[in-house]
């Protein structure tokens, strides 16, 4: 095992995720299921969007130098062209029109279109009212969404709603994507229940942190396994482990990644590969183990055994890590500026992370008001915040009012 001195959260956050590689395979799946999965390959468009010339309105298919912009100009109306396949098609001389839908191809001779509502119809000629008409006016072209080609989506990217619908758009059906990354949780303890175990034993308290990080991992779209809680003990930690390793590409605990006399992460470790241990210069989340195991390749991340230090490191660390490790590519996290509405005590040298209920005011700001208790053992001020308040490693106390960094729940 490895020891570090206090690390900061950037510098470390850097490390995991320029050190760590894609660890899922691909699989092909329809588009029904792919919704929140990564994109393995480039999309690549095989024909364009849209397909040919088509009108963007309906209206009157016409020549636009036919048009009058200063008096009424009356057309002779020969053929109506609606969308869909294979419909044919009536070429336009001077002093006609088409009637046109939404959709529909650009007749041969026609460089512009006249929206319906500036028109009238009487028998087959059609008035429209004096105005100015440009070629191309209401014509949707060949190709202006997506070119034969071209990449519409790299490698990397998060499949949401959109992508799946572009992806349709294009005629494709399946896409190959990165299966999800398997993690596996464990809680340490011999000092914790299971939340279905009835205990009355004084010193006993039930685990919350499992549930929570299972909940977070499975709303990020991951596989989430649970492994339940291992006692103290150092044989049965190591069997845990080892086991874990086997069935995730990721093992998660939480508790027992300091250094105390009953923290056996590390013991544990010594035989079933390589771990290094921080302590971060962040509150709450100082404790920290990172390492991976020798005969599986997966990846093992210890957090605090504090559930509020745990949801902390999980944020700013893990989560990203998690990102890389399933093949996705990360964008810049955009924080909001909130004024605080009350002052904070902090010193320069680590960051410190605040629960905060963050709403808007009359005017418009964002306001960050830091929960009553902040306590790194006191999860019910995570039920009461939507937000955390970040404050960087360099800053000093803040007056109630000023500006704040804002960094929104990814659970919501």
């Amino acid at each position: 095992m490895q020891m570090h001195e206090p690390k900061s959260v950037a510098e470390l956050h850097l490390h995991l995720v320029t050190s760590l590689k894609p660890a899922s395979p691909i699989e092909l799946l329809g588009l029904e299921l792919a919704l929140g999965r990564v994109l393995a390959h480039p999309l690549v468009a095989q024909l364009d969007v849209p397909p040919c010339d088509n009108s963007a309105v309906d209206g009157y298919a016409l020549i636009a130098d036919d048009i009058s912009a200063g008096q009424l100009t009356t057309l002779q109306l020969v053929a109506l062209q609606l969308a869909g396949p294979a419909q044919p098609m009536t070429p336009l001389l001077p002093g006609q029109c088409i009637r046109i839908m939404t959709g529909a191809p650009i007749p041969p001779g026609a460089d512009a279109v006249i929206m319906l509502e500036h028109t009238a119809l009487e028998g087959d000629q059609v008035r429209l009212r004096p105005g100015p008409c440009t070629p191309g006016q209401n014509i949707r072209r060949q190709g202006e969404d997506i070119r034969a080609g071209s990449e519409v989506l790299q490698a990397g990217r998060k499949l949401d709603a959109y992508c799946l619908g572009l992806a349709a758009s294009l005629g494709i059906s399946h896409l190959e994507v990165m299966k999800k990354l398997r993690v596996a949780v464990i809680s340490t303890g011999s000092e914790i229940a299971d939340a279905n175990t009835a205990y009355r034993a004084q010193g006993v308290r039930y685990d919350s942190n499992r549930p929570m990080l299972l909940g977070l991992i499975a709303a990020q779209g991951y596989e989430a396994i649970d492994l339940g809680i291992v006692p103290d003990e150092p044989s049965a930690m190591q069997a845990a482990l080892a086991r874990a390793s086997e069935l995730a590409d990721v093992v998660m605990s939480s508790g027992g990644a300091s250094h105390g006399d009953a923290d056996y992460i590390a013991q544990a470790f010594t035989s079933l590969g390589k771990l290094a241990s921080y302590q971060l210069a962040l509150k709450p989340g100082r404790p920290f183990a990172q390492g991976q195991f020798a005969s599986t390749g997966a990846q093992f991340f210890g957090l605090p055994g504090n559930p509020v230090a745990a949801a902390v490191v999980f944020e700013l660390l893990v989560n990203d890590a998690l990102a890389v490790l399933q093949g996705q590519t990360l964008t810049p996290r955009i924080a909001s500026a909130a004024r605080c509405s009350t002052p904070l005590a902090k010193a320069p040298g680590r960051v410190e992370v605040i629960r905060a209920f963050v709403s808007v005011n009359r005017e418009g700001e964002l306001i960050a008001e830091p929960s009553s208790t902040q306590g790194s053992g006191q999860l019910s001020s995570m039920t009461q915040a939507n937000a955390f308040i970040v404050l960087e490693e360099s800053q000093g106390p803040v007056k109630a009012g000023e500006l704040v960094s804002v960094r929104w729940f990814d659970a919501l």
